[in-house]
């Protein structure tokens, strides 16, 4: 898991703390934990963060 590529790619998991135009809408889904404040990308077929 690369955490320093600029969005998520369709078969990766990548945690972030950033902007939520950092992920690619087209192949993830951005998550925002207010609570543990940590920005992520998931991936949707995968289903794991």
């Amino acid at each position: 898991m690369n955490c320093n590529l600029r969005s998520c790619n369709f078969t990766e998991t990548c945690f972030r703390k950033s902007k939520i135009a950092d992920c690619d809408f087209k192949h993830a889904i951005f998550i925002n934990i207010d609570l543990l404040g940590i920005d992520f990308c998931i991936d949707p077929v995968q289903n794991s963060i």
